[in-house]
């Protein structure tokens, strides 16, 4: 690929999080309902990490997006309405990946 075609390629945005389950919320049922449910606009092209660690309850995970995407909006709002499922979500990481 030349520097060009390079500096033509649109940057992608790679965030860690952690989601906590409300009680009784099986943890690994819920990341494939996540994976499933939470999409972004086209052309951002959200990509949840395929797996996750279940650790003390909480999922571990990332997923990258487009970097021009408001992920705010585009994830994190989402996961704010599945309060019958998400007690709580925390970003650990984000970066624009090169």
């Amino acid at each position: 690929m030349s520097d060009s075609e390079e500096a033509d390629k649109p940057q992608r945005r790679m965030v860690v999080i952690i989601i906590t389950p409300k009680a009784g919320v099986d943890a690994l049922t819920l990341y494939d309902k996540i994976k499933s449910e939470v999409k972004s606009e086209e052309e951002y092209a959200l990509e949840w990490q395929e797996t996750c660690e279940v650790k003390d309850g909480q999922i571990y995970t990332s997923f990258t997006i487009g970097e021009l995407a408001d992920f705010h909006d585009e994830v994190m709002y989402v996961l704010d309405t599945m309060e019958d499922e998400v007690a709580k979500t925390h970003i650990t990481f984000q970066s624009v990946m090169e």
